[in-house]
Parts: structure tokens; sequence; C-alpha cells
């Protein structure tokens, strides 16, 4: 012990910083100012340094509860004390604050600078010392064995406990915490969180009295309530079990046949305790590794909905509570089959859980060490400290923190006598990140020759990959899985190496990789890897294949068809090392029965036909040529509208001629209305709605949507007479599913999104099935993709940001997946960068402005370089123009006005070249008119009244050609837009006066449209921001009473859309409006706060807070670009 105290003094000497004139000693518990020294408790100097080490930002009061007080306190929450303490001993006033600023229910901010030596080093916390061995876990999760040596992740663990306090709250009792492989959320739960909830009255009231553990990557054959069962099972209250003791094999029937009795078992449970429960005591459920729940082959959905029934019945029982853990690109396929579970997270459970910053990180290093009385070598030429040089290389490594902990813990094997972390064994085991490859291997060379041997076949065992995507995940195996006894010599030697680990799951022995990092660092896996990856999505798929065809009661319709298909997977199911259910067995068998009874089939068939046609020739002959002649121009008609109405509409659709699109359309549908619908074969009535649709895409880009519409339905009724024709016809498939979007295109124009919603999910659905028959065809990836894009977008239009970000990523997964068919194909990238501004526009609208603003400057570079490519494609150019168009808008909310004027300046720049070279094109036409507005707004935020001046006076001149060149009538949207040019010129800065009567008819259309269209949130928005307008004309005018109305009104309208709790800018902004001005600014301080937190500054927003209520103007948004959802760029 004194010799831990000896180093934790000599690392005293190089803690002390400076923040503002004040000196802080920690190791003498002192601050220093001028010649007066002011004495500390060490709790309040802990206080102090947390402050200081996130100076600037807000600190909560739980994650100083958890960094300083470790969970453990006796009374009321000691940390309003304890900052009120440290006021009075430093002078400084919670008013007027010199030094510590209170941020109202967030926490405190450190707002003095801070001057932190080059070597410092913080000293440790109030934690005992550790003394049970190597203080760091490898490639194993921490858990509260080791939550004493869990640093780091304070912000992190309040952030996970405020979260599932209240969803308490708002009883949904569920959240899911979401990051990356190797992010640290396992640890981060079961160690840092999860014990100061089992303390004796939990975490200020946050209580759990029992902790239930299931690993969902430990189900075997597909069984996920019976690992969910066993988990249960360990609930107790008072001692007592919550369910009845007996078999886990029962419980899981209960769960599976009648999971509504969870509820009613559990208030049981509840009723027969002694003693209250607080309202935040609650029974504990962790569902880790909930990716497995898509990634496994052997979870079909059918298990999926049992589990989601159980899991809905938990959550709605009072004093239950349930974390779920999933990896972030698992995240958006877990959300599609599970869809519940976006509403049952819903306000504030969801937690994405960030890599460490260079502060934590130097934390998980150094703490630790200091604890168990370790020292980090400096190196005696270049003066260069270990901990600083593992700190750095571990800021540049995406699986920081399993390579950080896996050297940690050999370094510590490593240690000298005197406890020293040495250069010498870093530089041995290969640093940070060759370690984890340098031991595997050492491992590996070690066995004898047939247990190396056996790798492929334990590789092939461990490893999942995905059938449809490049992510990898891996499992448990059975040992009783090994198929001798090299390779079990081989997983044994592995685990003794803790590279893999070993235990019991029900009762049977398991193996698995100690981390899923090891199949990525390793170069010998991950070589392999790369070598089976087909060998594996085959695996994989046959798996999917056989789990859909016992779901569906072995139904012949669901095998495989001949061809690549079963050939795939007689391959993958031989190969060595593969282990195949019987399930799998069964379902191969039976492919290759109706594979024979085909065979035979077809040779009885020509059999017959052989002698029919003998019979036949005779009399057939004569007719023969003739009908020969006639089949052959027909044929060649049928291929060249197949032709034209594919291959070259295809080609068109980005040079953005209608004419030629039309004509193209019309030379088709001439040849097909010849004949009758009750005659065509399959390929005629696909063309003809081909024809049709191709028609019915010219007149909406024409704006004639009287006549679009019938067309559309006639496609829609071609494509499902051809689909109920050959049902799993690929071409009448694809072509059922784009008549189906443009129809729901043509409702969403109309904002009947119910409407929209219904086709696009038959496109949906039709795209799937594609996906599905022919898997490895790049061609139906995308139209896929393109599906789950306007869902996405609907999604996002709809408020439903979490359902829009999934699609949107999914999509994009897809794309990615295509373009490794094809890396070269321009159009390809194009339909990828347009998921990423979905994406991007998404994350603006969840309130990440700066990552929003990042993601539209990636999608401009790459669009620039594509048209740079490619200048003849109009379309493309639209693309970029709109693209620079809505980085314009968040640059403006970033506050960053010359960014964003030169980007709406180009926008409209390349907007009026398009329309030069297409004046009868509407759609750009529309578009450019909402640049002018936008760039209006941004030039009266710089001050540039001439500017706003011609950029009005265009806009305006635009929208009233676009209004009257509207037949029969103008769009929602259209009349929208002309009522905020309206608004904003009545209301212009450099006017005297607002212009009433513009104002009242402003009001009277915006209402009318919102009438007409209320499930938009857009022109919910635009009603609001005229009435709180008129609401500051009325008050200037002295009619303080009428105001108030409107801006009450404006409120309620906001607040319907759940604008109170949203983080969409373009809804908040407006609502802070009308609330300040309501005279609500302490109310909504804390909202404020946090579009302070997101770097949200335009300048009409910092005039909020500096202008006294009754003279500000209202927030403008950026005029919403209306982006319409496309199908193909």
């Amino acid at each position: 012990m004194a010799q831990r105290s000896a180093r934790i003094q000599s690392l005293a000497s190089v803690s002390q910083f400076r923040i503002g004139a004040l000196l802080i000693v920690p190791e003498r518990l002192t601050i220093v100012t001028g010649e007066r020294e002011i004495s500390l408790e060490p709790r309040l100097m802990e206080v102090l340094i947390a402050l200081a080490e996130h100076a600037g930002e807000v600190v909560s009061a739980d994650q100083l509860l958890i960094e300083v007080w470790r969970g453990s306190f006796y009374s009321d929450n000691p940390v309003h004390r304890a900052i009120a303490h440290l006021r009075r001993l430093i002078g400084d006033s919670s008013r007027n604050p010199t030094y510590i600023e209170t941020i109202r229910k967030r926490g405190y901010r450190l707002i003095a600078k801070v001057l932190f030596p080059e070597d410092y080093r913080r000293t440790p916390t109030l934690s005992g010392p550790w003394t049970h061995g190597n203080p760091y876990v490898g490639l194993s999760a921490f858990d509260d064995q080791h939550a004493g040596v869990f640093f780091g992740r304070s912000r992190m663990t309040a952030k996970l406990l405020t979260a599932l306090r209240r969803q308490i709250d708002s009883q949904r009792r569920f959240v899911l915490l979401v990051g990356s492989s190797g992010c640290g959320k396992t640890s981060l739960l079961r160690a840092g969180a999860e014990p100061l909830l089992k303390r004796e009255g939990g975490f200020d009231g946050l209580q759990a009295l029992a902790v239930a553990y299931c690993d969902l990557a430990a189900c075997h054959g597909g069984d996920v309530l019976l690992q969910l069962a066993a988990a249960l099972a360990s609930w107790a209250i008072d001692g007592r079990p919550v369910f009845a003791p007996g078999p886990v094999s029962d419980l899981a029937n209960m769960l599976r046949q009648q999971p509504e009795h969870v509820g009613a078992v559990f208030a049981e449970a509840v009723r027969r305790r002694s003693a209250s429960m607080g309202p935040y005591a609650h029974l504990l459920l962790i569902l880790d590794h909930g990716e497995a729940l898509v990634a496994s082959p052997a979870i079909d959905q059918r298990e999926r909905a049992a589990f989601w029934r159980v899991l809905a019945q938990l959550c709605d029982c009072a004093h239950v509570a349930v974390v779920m853990i999933t990896r972030s690109d698992f995240y958006p396929r877990l959300i599609d089959a599970l869809p519940g579970l976006a509403e049952l997270k819903a306000s504030d459970g969801h937690v994405d859980v960030l890599t460490p910053r260079a502060g934590d990180i130097a934390q998980i290093i150094r703490a630790p060490a200091m604890l168990a009385g370790l020292v980090f070598e400096e190196d005696p030429d270049t003066a260069a400290r270990l901990d600083d040089t593992l700190r750095d290389a571990a800021l540049e490594h995406a699986d920081a923190l399993p390579l950080l902990q896996h050297a940690l813990h050999t370094l510590y094997e490593r240690r000298t006598e005197a406890g020293e972390l040495t250069f010498r064994s870093y530089r041995e085991i290969g640093g940070l990140v060759g370690a984890l490859a340098h031991r595997a291997e050492e491992v590996f060379a070690s066995l004898p020759a047939p247990a190396r041997a056996s790798l492929d076949q334990v590789l092939a065992l461990l490893v999942v990959v995905q059938p449809d995507s490049e992510a990898i995940s891996a499992q448990s195996v059975y040992w009783s899985a090994l198929a001798d006894e090299s390779a079990r010599q081989l997983a044994e030697t592995f685990v003794c190496a803790r590279l893999f680990v070993g235990e019991l799951q029900h009762g049977r022995p398991v193996f698995g990789v100690a981390h899923e990092a090891l199949l990525r660092q390793w170069p010998r896996a991950r070589e392999w890897i790369v070598d089976n990856r087909r060998l594996l999505q085959a695996r994989a798929r046959l798996r999917r294949a056989t789990a859909r065809w016992v779901e569906e009661g072995r139904s012949a319709d669901f095998l495989l068809n001949p061809g690549q298909p079963l050939s795939e997977a007689r391959e993958a199911a031989s190969h060595p090392g593969t282990s195949v259910s019987d399930d799998e067995r069964a379902f191969l068998a039976a492919c290759e029965r109706q594979l024979r009874f085909a065979r035979r089939l077809r040779v009885a068939a020509l059999t017959a036909l052989f002698a029919f046609s003998a019979v036949a020739v005779l009399f057939a002959f004569s007719a023969q040529h003739a009908r020969r002649e006639a089949e052959q121009h027909r044929e060649e008609a049928l291929r060249l509208a197949d032709f034209m109405l594919v291959d070259l509409a295809d080609r068109l659709r980005p040079l953005g001629n209608l004419k030629l699109l039309s004509g193209i359309g019309d030379q088709a549908l001439s040849y097909l209305e010849h004949q009758s619908t009750a005659t065509m074969r399959t390929e005629d009535l696909i063309n003809h709605s081909r024809a049709l649709r191709t028609i019915g895409e010219v007149l909406m880009a024409q704006e004639q949507r009287k006549e679009a519409l019938p067309t559309f339905e006639r496609a829609v009724d071609a494509a499902r007479s051809a689909l109920a024709l050959a049902p799993d016809s690929p071409a009448a498939l694809a072509e059922s599913g784009i008549a189906e979007y443009w129809l729901g295109y043509y409702y969403f124009e109309q904002r009947r999104l119910d409407e929209t919603r219904r086709h696009w999910q038959a496109y949906l659905a039709s795209s799937e099935r594609l996906v599905q028959i022919e898997p490895e065809n790049p061609k139906w990836m995308l139209e896929l993709s393109y599906a789950l894009n306007n869902l996405g977008a609907l999604a996002l239009r709809q408020g439903r940001s979490d359902e829009a970000l999934a699609r949107f990523t999914r999509s994009a997964e897809l794309k990615r997946a295509a373009l490794t068919y094809g890396p070269d194909d321009a159009t390809l990238r194009l339909d990828l960068i347009n998921s990423l501004s979905w994406i991007a526009k998404t994350r603006a609208a969840d309130g990440r402005l700066r990552q929003a603003s990042e993601g539209y400057a990636e999608v401009v570079r790459m669009l620039r370089d594509l048209v740079a490519e490619r200048p003849e494609a109009l379309a493309w150019e639209e693309r970029l123009a709109l693209d620079l168009l809505i980085g314009a808008g968040i640059e403006l909310k970033l506050g960053r006005l010359p960014q964003a004027l030169i980007q709406v300046e180009e926008s409209i720049a390349r907007l009026a070249a398009l329309i030069a070279s297409a004046p009868d094109n509407r759609i750009w036409r529309r578009d450019l008119t909402y640049a002018h507005l936008t760039a209006a707004w941004i030039a009266e935020a710089s001050a540039a009244a001439a500017l706003v001046t011609s950029h009005l006076l265009a806009a305006q001149t635009l929208s009233a050609e676009l209004l009257a060149s509207a037949d029969p009538e103008p769009l929602p949207q259209w009349r929208r837009l002309d009522a905020q040019i309206r608004m904003h010129i009545a209301t212009r800065a450099d006017r005297t006066s607002a212009d009433h009567v513009t104002l009242d008819r402003v009001v009277i259309d915006l209402q009318a449209i919102t009438g007409q269209t209320p499930q938009d949130v857009y022109s919910m928005i635009a009603l609001a921001e005229a009435l709180i307008a008129r609401g500051r004309w009325l008050n200037q005018r002295g009619d303080s009473a009428a105001a108030r109305a409107d801006w009450e009104r404006a409120s309620d309208l906001l607040t319907a859309r759940a604008a109170d709790s949203s983080k969409d800018t373009d809804l908040l902004v407006p609502w802070l409006s009308a609330q300040w001005l309501l005279g609500h600014g302490a109310a909504v301080a804390e909202r404020i706060a946090w579009l302070e937190s997101i770097g949200y500054r335009h300048p009409e927003f910092l005039a909020l807070l500096a202008a006294p209520p009754a003279t500000h103007d209202p927030v403008p948004r950026v005029a919403d670009s209306d982006t319409q959802p496309q199908r193909r760029d």
C-alpha cells in the first residue's frame, strides 16, 4: 500500500492546472488565488476537476454523481450542495457567474478558461485500491465484478440512466442501446449502470431489485423464448421467484402460448412483497446482442413475432424495465423486422453509445493502473509516456476499446517486478493494433499441424455472414458440433488463451469468440472470411430459406428453384465443417425430390409432345409458315416496344427530355392498344403498363395531373393482370412495383399520404419478392432500395425520423452491395448519393445539424464528380442544385451565412441554366422559386437589402407563372409556397409596417391548405409562422389581446405536432418563437439550451435570445425544398 501511495503522490506533481485566475493543486486539496489559499474537501476537489476536464460542456448532476461519488450517497442529491459550496469558496455567483454556470434542468458548465500542462495527469478518484489481479479485462466485457476499475464512461452512463428514468416516467419502460461493435455497449450497462442500480436505494431512487441477463446471441436452434425464459427464471423479489420454479422449458411454453399472463404473474409477485416499492424501483431485464434477432439465420419471423409479444407484455408491466443492446449496423434491419420497437423506444428510449473521446480514453488507461499501483514507462529518448502512446493509438482506430483492453491486459501480464508497463513489452506484442493479431497468431502457431488444419471447420461454425450485406457477426457453438479431436484442441487452446470463451448454456457447454474484433483484426481470420464469403452467404441463405419453408408449413411453394440457388445450397451443406440441421436436410431433400419430379414431368411431357407433333405435323405444315411469319413480326414489335420502354427510356430520363419520353410512350401504346387486354400475353401486359406509366410520368412532369391519374391506374391494372398470369415472373413483379410507385407518387403530390403509403408498401412487397427470387441480382437490389427510399421519405414527412433513418440506411447498404457488381456505373453512384442525401436530411430533422452539414458537403462533392463526367445528364444537374439548396438551409441554421449564400447562389445559377434548356419543365421552375425564397431569407439575415429585394421579386414572378399555368388547379405545396413569399414581402425588415390585408389573406389561404392536407406538417408550420407574424403586427398596433390569440393558436398548432419534444428545428423554432412572445421564456429555457448545444445559430434565433419578447422577429425557417422521393434519379 505504501508503494501505491508513493506512486500516486509522484503523479500529483503533474496534476496542477489553472481555471481563470485560480491555480488548482489537487494533491494539496488547495486553490491558490493571489496570495490566498483555499482548502477544499476531497469531494469538492473532485467536482472541480470533473468540471474542468469537461470545460465548456454541460455536465449533468447524474454524471457528477457517477464520476465523483461513484453513485454512493446517503441523503438527498449532494451535487447541488457541492456546487453551492464551491461557489461560496471561490466567490462566484449563480446569477452572474464567472466560473460555474447553471444550465437549467441540464447541469453545470465551467465557463472560465482552463489551462492544463502538457503532462497533466488526473489524480485517482475516491475509489478503493484494486487488489483483484489484472485491472484490465482483455477481450471480455466489463461486469459488476470490475465496476471498481470501470472508468471513462460516466457521461454515457448518466445518459443511459436518465433515459431509463424518463422511459419509466412515460410508462414505456424500454431503452434501446445502440452502438458499433467494440464501442463498449455491454460494459457500459453491466459495469457502469447495473452496479449503481443494484445498490441499496439504487441511484437517486432508480433501483433494480433484481437483474436478468439474456444473451440473444446464445440462442441455439432459433428458440429465442427458451433463452428469454432462462433469464426471467432468475428474477426474484425478497428472495421469492417471480415465476413459479420448474423446468425452463415450461416457462418458455407459457411465454409462447400465453404471453398475456406475464402481467398477471408479475402483479401477483409485486403484491406479495412485504415492503412498498418506490416509483423507480423495478426488475431489470437486459437483452444483449439484439442484432441476433435478425443476424442469426436460425431465428425466423415467427420466432421474432413470439419474442415481440412477450417483450410488449413485459414493458407493459409496472415495475419492469427492459434495456436491449444492439449493434448499429444491424439497427435498421432490427427496426424493419420489429417495427414496434420504434414506438416502444420513442421519446427518450434511444441511446447512441459513442466511442470515447481523448479524455475518456486517458481515464480508461490511467485510472485502473493508478488503483492497481501500476506506472507507465517514459521513453528516455523521446520523453513520450506509454499511456499517452496508447491513448493516441486508440483514438485512431475503430476497434479502439477491445484492442486497448487486450493490449493493456497483455502489458499487465508482462509488467516488471516494480509494476511498470514498458515500451519494450508494447513493441514485442505488436503495439495496439498488432497486439490482438500477434497473440492469436502466436497461439495458432503453437498448435500441432492437425489442429491448425481444423481452423476452417472452427471458423465455419463461428462466423455468420449476412446473405444480403457485408456485415459479419459471431455465434456460440456447442462443443459437440466439433467433428474431431483436432478441432477441439484448437478451440480449447484459444479458450485457455482468452481469445475464445467457454460457458454453459441450458446445461450444455458452448464456446465462442471473446470479442468479434478478433475476426476483424486477426489477418488469418479476416482472409478466411474474404475467401469464404460466398460460401458463408450461401449457408446463410440456406438457413433463411429453410426457416421460411418450415414457417410456411413445409409448402412446396417455398422450395428452392433449380439452378444456382439449389446448387449453392448443395455446396454449402456439403462443405467440410458445415453443421446442417435436421430441418435443413429435410428442406434439401424436398428440393431434390421436386427437381427429380420436374425432370420426370418434363420427360413425359416431351414424349407426349413428340407423339402429338408427329400426328399433327402433316396438318400443321401448311399453316405453320404463315403463322411463323406473323409470330416473327409480333416478336419483333414486342422486342422494339421492350427496348423503347426500358432501355431507351431509362437512358433518356437523366437527360430530362419530356418530348422524347412522351413520344416513346405514345409509339409503344399505339401498337399495344390494337390488342384486347383479355387476349394479351404476360409480355404484352407488362409493356402495356410500361407505356402507360411512361406517358403518366410525362403528364405529371407537365402538371397535367387530371390526365395522369387514370393513366397510372390503367398501368397498375395491366401490371396486376400480368402478375396474375405469372406470379413469379421477375419482369411482372418489377413492373407491378414500379406502377404502384407512380400511382403512389401521384397521391404523394396531392398530399394524400395514407393512399401513398398503401401503394408504396405494395412496391416494397414486390421488390422484396424480387430479391427473394434472385438475391444476387443487383437490379433487384436497387429496386428494393428505391422502395425503401420512398417509404423513408414518407416517414420523414410524417415526423417518424427513426423509421426514415432505418429505411434510408438499409437503402444505402443495398446500393453499396449493387455497386460491387458495377463499381464504375455512374447511375448506381448517383442512386447511392440520393440515399446519402436523404440520410443527411433525416439527421437535420433529428437535430444533428453538424452531421447533416457534413453529409450534404460530401453529397455535393460526389455529385460534382458525377456531373463533370456526364454534363448532358440534366436530371443529375438538378440533383446537385437541390442538394446545394438544402445544404444552404443547413448552413443558415448553423449561422454560417457566407457559405449559405455561396451555395444558394450556385443552386440558383444551375437551376436557371436547366430551365433555359427545357423551359416547359415546371418542376425545375418550382425548385428555382424555392431557391430564390431561401436566398431572400439568407440575404436578409446577412443585412443585404438589395439582394433581398431582387430574390423576392424573382420568387414572386416565378410563383405567379406557376399558379397561372396550373391545370386544373395548382398543387397545395405551390399555393403554400406562394403564401410564404407573400408573407415574407409583407413582413420585410425594411418596411415601416406590415401589410395587414396581405397577412390576413395569407392566414386564410394557409388555413385552407392545412385543411386540405392535414397530414402535411410543413403546411402546419407555414400557418403557425403566418399567425406569429400577424400577431406581431397586431401587437405593434396595440391590440395585444388579438396578438396573444394568434400566438396561442400558433403554439397549439405546433404542440399538436409534438413540437415541444421534437428535434426537428423547422418545427421546434417557430414553437419556441410563439412561447417567447407569450412570455413563457423561462419554461422553454431547456429547449433553447438544447438548440444552442446542437449548434443552431440562425441570426433570428440569436435575436430571440437577445431581444425582449415584444420586439422579437419570429425565427423564419428555410423554405422546405419539398424534395420529392424519386424511384430513379
